[in-house]
Protein backbone atom coordinates (compact mmCIF):
# COMPACT_ATOMS: atom_id res chain seq x y z
CA UNK A 1 0.00 0.00 0.00
CA UNK A 2 1.37 3.17 -0.68
CA UNK A 3 1.16 7.01 0.52
CA UNK A 4 1.37 10.31 -0.47
CA UNK A 5 -0.08 13.78 0.28
CA UNK A 6 -3.07 14.65 -1.76
CA UNK A 7 -2.32 18.29 -3.39
CA UNK A 8 -5.62 19.15 -3.90
CA UNK A 9 -9.12 19.93 -2.42
CA UNK A 10 -10.48 22.36 1.15
CA UNK A 11 -7.82 19.76 3.13
CA UNK A 12 -4.30 20.48 0.58
CA UNK A 13 -2.49 20.62 3.76
CA UNK A 14 -3.91 17.42 5.25
CA UNK A 15 -4.89 15.48 2.32
CA UNK A 16 -4.00 11.76 2.21
CA UNK A 17 -3.95 9.53 -0.80
CA UNK A 18 -3.57 5.51 -0.67
CA UNK A 19 -2.91 3.55 -3.65
CA UNK A 20 -2.74 -0.54 -4.29
CA UNK A 21 -3.86 -2.68 -6.89
CA UNK A 22 -3.92 -6.55 -7.54
CA UNK A 23 -4.79 -8.75 -10.28
CA UNK A 24 -7.64 -11.44 -10.95
CA UNK A 25 -6.93 -14.66 -12.01
CA UNK A 26 -8.02 -13.81 -15.84
CA UNK A 27 -5.00 -11.01 -15.46
CA UNK A 28 -7.66 -8.31 -15.04
CA UNK A 29 -6.34 -5.58 -13.56
CA UNK A 30 -8.12 -3.51 -10.43
CA UNK A 31 -6.76 -1.01 -8.52
CA UNK A 32 -7.58 0.79 -5.46
CA UNK A 33 -7.16 4.38 -4.56
CA UNK A 34 -8.20 5.69 -1.39
CA UNK A 35 -8.07 8.91 0.04
CA UNK A 36 -7.94 10.13 3.99
CA UNK A 37 -6.39 12.56 6.38
CA UNK A 38 -2.91 12.76 7.74
CA UNK A 39 -4.43 13.62 11.17
CA UNK A 40 -5.40 9.45 11.23
CA UNK A 41 -1.46 8.80 9.94
CA UNK A 42 0.46 9.28 12.95
CA UNK A 43 3.69 7.33 11.08
CA UNK A 44 3.72 10.05 8.40
CA UNK A 45 3.85 13.89 8.50
CA UNK A 46 3.57 17.21 5.67
CA UNK A 47 7.50 17.71 6.74
CA UNK A 48 8.12 13.85 5.37
CA UNK A 49 7.24 14.65 1.90
CA UNK A 50 8.81 17.21 -0.66
CA UNK A 51 7.07 19.11 -2.68
CA UNK A 52 7.85 19.36 -6.20
CA UNK A 53 7.17 17.92 -9.18
CA UNK A 54 3.44 17.47 -10.93
CA UNK A 55 -0.23 18.18 -9.65
CA UNK A 56 -3.16 17.32 -11.32
CA UNK A 57 -5.97 19.95 -12.38
CA UNK A 58 -8.22 17.66 -12.26
CA UNK A 59 -8.41 17.84 -8.13
CA UNK A 60 -11.85 19.38 -7.78
CA UNK A 61 -13.43 16.77 -9.89
CA UNK A 62 -11.96 14.00 -7.56
CA UNK A 63 -13.17 16.11 -4.79
CA UNK A 64 -17.11 16.05 -6.23
CA UNK A 65 -16.63 12.44 -6.60
CA UNK A 66 -15.69 11.84 -2.88
CA UNK A 67 -18.35 14.30 -2.01
CA UNK A 68 -20.96 11.83 -4.13
CA UNK A 69 -21.68 14.69 -6.28
CA UNK A 70 -21.83 13.85 -9.77
CA UNK A 71 -19.48 14.93 -12.45
CA UNK A 72 -19.35 18.21 -13.84
CA UNK A 73 -20.55 18.12 -17.51
CA UNK A 74 -19.12 21.56 -18.03
CA UNK A 75 -15.68 19.97 -17.42
CA UNK A 76 -12.91 18.30 -19.06
CA UNK A 77 -13.67 15.09 -16.84
CA UNK A 78 -17.23 14.76 -17.59
CA UNK A 79 -18.41 11.10 -16.53
CA UNK A 80 -17.63 8.73 -13.99
CA UNK A 81 -14.66 6.85 -15.92
CA UNK A 82 -13.22 10.09 -16.62
CA UNK A 83 -12.49 11.03 -12.72
CA UNK A 84 -12.04 7.62 -11.71
CA UNK A 85 -9.22 7.24 -14.44
CA UNK A 86 -7.75 11.34 -12.95
CA UNK A 87 -7.82 10.02 -9.53
CA UNK A 88 -5.15 6.76 -10.60
CA UNK A 89 -3.19 9.42 -12.52
CA UNK A 90 -2.94 11.33 -9.44
CA UNK A 91 -1.59 7.95 -6.98
CA UNK A 92 0.74 6.60 -9.85
CA UNK A 93 2.42 10.24 -11.08
CA UNK A 94 1.50 13.31 -8.58
CA UNK A 95 4.98 14.40 -8.02
CA UNK A 96 6.59 13.38 -11.53
CA UNK A 97 9.68 16.12 -12.38
CA UNK A 98 11.15 13.44 -14.74
CA UNK A 99 10.46 11.03 -17.74
CA UNK A 100 8.20 7.87 -16.27
CA UNK A 101 12.02 5.52 -16.43
CA UNK A 102 12.98 8.00 -13.96
CA UNK A 103 10.49 7.10 -11.31
CA UNK A 104 9.80 3.75 -12.30
CA UNK A 105 10.13 1.07 -9.22
CA UNK A 106 11.38 4.49 -7.39
CA UNK A 107 8.58 6.21 -6.10
CA UNK A 108 9.92 7.98 -3.44
CA UNK A 109 11.92 10.07 -6.23
CA UNK A 110 8.65 12.01 -7.39
CA UNK A 111 7.09 14.68 -4.65
CA UNK A 112 4.62 14.21 -2.41
CA UNK A 113 5.25 10.77 -1.61
CA UNK A 114 5.44 9.59 2.21
CA UNK A 115 5.61 5.83 1.93
CA UNK A 116 4.71 2.14 2.01
CA UNK A 117 3.05 -0.17 4.43
CA UNK A 118 4.00 -3.65 3.33
CA UNK A 119 2.44 -6.99 4.18
CA UNK A 120 -0.62 -5.26 5.31
CA UNK A 121 -4.33 -5.60 5.79
CA UNK A 122 -7.28 -2.71 4.94
CA UNK A 123 -10.24 -2.58 5.13
CA UNK A 124 -11.94 0.81 3.24
CA UNK A 125 -15.41 1.76 2.19
CA UNK A 126 -15.78 2.39 -1.54
CA UNK A 127 -17.95 5.26 -2.77
CA UNK A 128 -17.33 4.05 -6.76
CA UNK A 129 -16.48 0.98 -8.05
CA UNK A 130 -15.84 1.96 -12.29
CA UNK A 131 -15.40 -0.47 -14.53
CA UNK A 132 -13.93 1.33 -17.71
CA UNK A 133 -14.74 0.91 -21.11
CA UNK A 134 -11.79 -1.20 -22.20
CA UNK A 135 -11.52 0.87 -26.12
CA UNK A 136 -12.12 3.92 -24.61
CA UNK A 137 -8.92 3.33 -22.32
CA UNK A 138 -6.60 0.79 -23.12
CA UNK A 139 -4.89 2.23 -25.76
CA UNK A 140 -4.67 5.73 -24.00
CA UNK A 141 -3.01 4.67 -20.89
CA UNK A 142 -0.94 2.71 -22.35
CA UNK A 143 0.13 5.53 -24.41
CA UNK A 144 1.12 7.29 -21.38
CA UNK A 145 3.21 4.82 -19.96
CA UNK A 146 0.26 3.35 -17.74
CA UNK A 147 -0.66 -0.33 -17.04
CA UNK A 148 -4.48 -0.73 -18.23
CA UNK A 149 -6.74 -1.32 -15.14
CA UNK A 150 -10.39 -2.85 -15.76
CA UNK A 151 -11.55 -1.53 -13.01
CA UNK A 152 -10.77 1.73 -10.38
CA UNK A 153 -12.15 1.71 -6.61
CA UNK A 154 -12.02 4.96 -4.99
CA UNK A 155 -12.88 5.60 -1.40
CA UNK A 156 -11.81 5.90 2.04
CA UNK A 157 -9.60 3.92 4.44
CA UNK A 158 -10.93 2.81 7.39
CA UNK A 159 -7.85 1.20 8.87
CA UNK A 160 -4.60 0.05 7.49
CA UNK A 161 -2.30 -1.94 10.19
CA UNK A 162 0.70 -3.49 9.57
CA UNK A 163 2.07 -6.64 10.68
CA UNK A 164 5.24 -5.26 12.28
CA UNK A 165 6.91 -1.80 12.76
CA UNK A 166 9.39 -2.79 10.62
CA UNK A 167 6.70 -3.35 7.57
CA UNK A 168 6.45 0.13 7.31
CA UNK A 169 8.86 2.04 4.59
CA UNK A 170 9.49 5.45 5.41
CA UNK A 171 10.10 7.45 1.87
CA UNK A 172 11.92 10.66 3.70
CA UNK A 173 14.47 7.95 5.05
CA UNK A 174 15.42 6.80 1.15
CA UNK A 175 15.92 9.86 0.20
CA UNK A 176 17.88 11.38 3.30
CA UNK A 177 20.34 8.86 2.22
CA UNK A 178 20.28 9.97 -1.48
CA UNK A 179 18.87 6.65 -2.36
CA UNK A 180 18.31 6.97 -5.93
CA UNK A 181 19.64 3.18 -7.27
CA UNK A 182 17.05 0.83 -5.97
CA UNK A 183 13.69 0.00 -7.41
CA UNK A 184 10.57 -1.83 -6.64
CA UNK A 185 10.32 -4.71 -9.40
CA UNK A 186 7.10 -6.51 -9.84
CA UNK A 187 8.05 -10.31 -11.12
CA UNK A 188 5.19 -12.74 -12.22
CA UNK A 189 4.23 -14.00 -8.49
CA UNK A 190 3.30 -9.93 -7.41
CA UNK A 191 5.92 -9.89 -4.23
CA UNK A 192 7.36 -6.77 -4.35
CA UNK A 193 11.23 -6.84 -4.44
CA UNK A 194 13.33 -3.63 -3.40
CA UNK A 195 16.83 -4.44 -5.29
CA UNK A 196 19.74 -2.10 -5.43
CA UNK A 197 23.54 -3.11 -4.21
CA UNK A 198 23.63 -3.42 -0.96
CA UNK A 199 20.66 -5.29 0.23
CA UNK A 200 17.01 -6.66 -0.97
CA UNK A 201 13.90 -6.72 0.79
CA UNK A 202 10.48 -8.70 -0.02
CA UNK A 203 6.77 -7.37 0.39
CA UNK A 204 3.35 -8.45 -0.30
CA UNK A 205 0.69 -6.63 -0.93
CA UNK A 206 -2.06 -6.48 0.69
CA UNK A 207 -5.33 -7.93 -1.04
CA UNK A 208 -2.92 -8.81 -3.77
CA UNK A 209 -5.44 -11.75 -4.73
CA UNK A 210 -8.64 -11.95 -5.98
CA UNK A 211 -10.27 -10.95 -2.48
CA UNK A 212 -11.78 -7.45 -4.02
CA UNK A 213 -15.40 -7.94 -4.43
CA UNK A 214 -17.10 -8.14 -7.75
CA UNK A 215 -18.91 -4.99 -9.39
CA UNK A 216 -22.42 -4.65 -8.61
CA UNK A 217 -24.88 -6.43 -11.08
CA UNK A 218 -26.74 -4.12 -13.69
CA UNK A 219 -29.97 -3.73 -13.45
CA UNK A 220 -32.22 -5.25 -16.78
CA UNK A 221 -33.31 -2.02 -18.37
CA UNK A 222 -37.14 -1.26 -17.67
Amino acid sequence: MEFARFIGGPERDKGVLLHTHTHKADGERIDLVLFGSLDNTPDFQTTHAVEEGWTSSAWLAVSRLLEGLQPDIHSPWDDTESVAVEALKIALNQGSWALDDEHLGRPWTRGFTLGRAEDCEWFAEIYADVVLTADRWEHRLRGEGMDSPARILIGAPLWVRTASPTSLVRYTELRARGDRTRRWLWPSNRRARLVGPEAAARAELAGDRDGLPEPPAQAPAG
